[in-house]
This record gives C-alpha cells, sequence and structure tokens, in this order.
C-alpha cells in the first residue's frame, strides 16, 4: 500500500497545529450553540407570555365549565378513573368518591409554575385535609420548587399499594408525571374522559357528527364506576 506523501514544498501540520485548529472549531461552535440557546430562551419566554394572553381568555370558559361540572355527580371521579394513563389503586376509587373539584392553575409566571387543587367534600374518612395542592415553581434557571400537601391518613385508610395519592405526598415532578398528565391532558379536555370517548373527539370536522354516548350509555358508565 503506497503512503501517502505531502506534496512538493509543503509539509503536513504538526499535530499541535492540527489540535490548534480542531479547537478554534470547537470553540466556534461553543460561540454558535450559546447563541442559539439563547434565542431558544428567548423563544419559549415569548411562546409562553402568548400562551398567558390565551388563558386569560380562557378563564371565563374554565369557571362557566367548573359550574357546570359541579352539576355533575362524580365528574372528576369517573374522568380520573377512566384515564388510562393514570395509575389507580382499588381503593382509589372509594376515596375519589369525596372528591368534589380539580382545578389547575397554569402558567402562573414567566416561568410556567403551576398549581393543581383537588377539594373534598366533607365527612370524607380517608383523611382530615379539605384540599390537597401540589405547587411546582419554576425558577429563573429553570429547575423546579415542589410545595405539596401532607396528607393526614385516618387509621387503616392509607391505601396499602401503590395509589393516586402518593403523587400530592412527594416532591416528584416533571414530564410524564401525574402532574404533567392532569395538567397538559386531564385538565385540557376532560369531556372526553368522562364519557370514554376518543382524546381527538373535539378535533374532528366540525361538520361531522361525533357518536356519543345516550342517556342510558352514560347511566351505564355511571353503574361501572
Amino acid at each position: 500500500m503506497k503512503r501517502s506523501v505531502a506534496p512538493v514544498g509543503s509539509a503536513w501540520p504538526s499535530k499541535r497545529r492540527r489540535s490548534a485548529d480542531v479547537q478554534a472549531y470547537v470553540d466556534t461552535v461553543k460561540r454558535l450553540q450559546e447563541q442559539l440557546n439563547t434565542l431558544d430562551s428567548e423563544c419559549a419566554r415569548e411562546q409562553l407570555r402568548i400562551q398567558r394572553e390565551f388563558d386569560a381568555k380562557k378563564e371565563p370558559l374554565l369557571k362557566a365549565r367548573t359550574d357546570a361540572v359541579s352539576c355533575i355527580p362524580n365528574f372528576w371521579r369517573a374522568t380520573i378513573l377512566n384515564h388510562p394513563d393514570i395509575f389507580k389503586s382499588e381503593q382509589d376509587a372509594e376515596i375519589l368518591s369525596y372528591l368534589d373539584e380539580l382545578c389547575v392553575a397554569d402558567n402562573e409566571d414567566d416561568f410556567g409554575s403551576h398549581t393543581i387543587r383537588l377539594s373534598f367534600a366533607d365527612g370524607n374518612p380517608f383523611f382530615s385535609e379539605k384540599e390537597l395542592v401540589k405547587k411546582i415553581t419554576v425558577l429563573e434557571d429553570n429547575t423546579e420548587q415542589v410545595n405539596n400537601s401532607s396528607i393526614s391518613w385516618a387509621p387503616g385508610k392509607k391505601p396499602a399499594s401503590k395509589s393516586f395519592f402518593d403523587y400530592w405526598n412527594s416532591d416528584v415532578s416533571g414530564n410524564g408525571d401525574l402532574g404533567d398528565i392532569i395538567r397538559r391532558d386531564l385538565w385540557i379536555n376532560p369531556y372526553v374522559y368522562f364519557l370514554c370517548l376518543p382524546p381527538d373527539t373535539l378535533l374532528l370536522d366540525q361538520d361531522a357528527e361525533p357518536e356519543e354516548p345516550g342517556e342510558e350509555e352514560i347511566q351505564e358508565l355511571y353503574q361501572d364506576l
């Protein structure tokens, strides 16, 4: 095999020279990436600003929805139990029968902080708290500070296995966790989970009539729950 020969009058760059050239490109890539990261951060802040504008427009509709939901027995219980990605223990179904309201306060600041609140009816024999609250504060460096309620379980009432309520007693937060599912899915469109409809039901062609359960089917849903 022939070895490569440097052209006459030239010489291969020294190892040190090659290393210096590579380092210069590495420094260039670093500088460009920092500029890209800055633009991404600006984009995220602008998206959040726009999101908060629309959140304000949605507020009256969310309040009206809350008022309507309050007239439907066990609405949030059924919605949670029907959601395929929310883990529930056998005992959770009974505990959730005392759940009156679920509420999400989203994008509370320019960094995406949010609060999830569960409100419970009087006479709950499982724990004494009337509300369970999980507040995620997103800091400027994009780290999170988690504050949540502690649950004062009545003797012998705490679920023995993994439970929906474990989340409310932990410092866990992040993409894909229970809070993320509630915030970005369940709260956004509880209607489809209450009636066990396909998640994209309300995104169909407005001229098409989606098949929705009738009164008898809704009664059957209640019996199953």
